[in-house]
């Protein structure tokens, strides 16, 4: 079975990290692919995270090097498990920044 979502991650003004976006309830969910579509300004350097059902996030790496989303792009990551994950930026953002999530489950557990 396989369930898509569409939702905003947005890191507000004067932060540095989204909210949360949990995947399970129950403790993980996998495998999944996210869409992020970056807004057109995006002078900050923003990574993806995720984390465990201990909520420890880390920052999502791909043969060794972190994934940074760029500005007015968009990137598809495949993680196989996970049970939240959220957008951080280097520092606090000087405006909301807005991102385009398309998140789908291609393997779900009900």
């Amino acid at each position: 079975m396989s369930i898509s979502r569409y939702f905003n991650l947005t890191i507000p003004q004067g932060q540095a990290q989204s909210q949360e976006h949990l995947t399970s309830e129950d403790g993980y969910r996998g495998p999944m692919t996210l869409t992020f579509i970056s807004p057109d300004a995006l002078p900050e350097t923003v990574n993806i995270m995720i984390c465990g059902p201990s909520k420890h996030y880390v920052i999502q790496q791909s043969n060794g090097q972190d994934i940074v989303l760029n500005a007015a792009r968009a990137l598809t990551v495949m993680i196989q498990t996970s049970h939240g994950f959220k957008l951080q930026a280097g520092g606090s953002v000087a405006q909301d920044r807005v991102f385009e999530v398309i998140w789908n489950v291609t393997n779900d557990r009900g």
